[in-house]
């Protein structure tokens, strides 16, 4: 082929072959569009979830925090209640012995 010559098309080549040659060109268009939407959505929702999941996490972290001081006051509540237990049967040692010796 020399420089001169102009590519062209053979008038033997049907249309629909050229038709359908263009509508597959169009619809591997709309195909890779397609997919680039859903691959953008699905970024923002891996983005959406990974906030829920840090969101998620630093709520455990305070649950835990406020788990631990709960526990922290609820044995101090214990201990105080075995101070008062232990008074308590002292004081009823103490009675029993005043009403014996009356």
């Amino acid at each position: 082929m020399s420089s001169r010559e102009e590519w062209h098309l053979s008038k033997s080549v049907p249309v629909t072959i050229i038709f359908t040659i263009i509508l597959q060109l169009a619809a591997f268009v709309w195909l890779f569009s397609e997919l680039s939407t859903n691959l953008d959505n699905l970024i923002a929702k891996v983005e959406e979830n990974s906030n829920r999941i840090q969101i998620t996490s630093q709520g455990l972290q305070k649950q835990g925090l406020d788990s631990s001081a709960m526990q922290q006051e609820l044995l101090g509540i214990s201990r105080s209640l075995d101070r008062l237990d232990r008074g308590q049967e002292k004081t009823y040692e103490l009675l029993q012995e005043l009403i014996k010796t009356k």
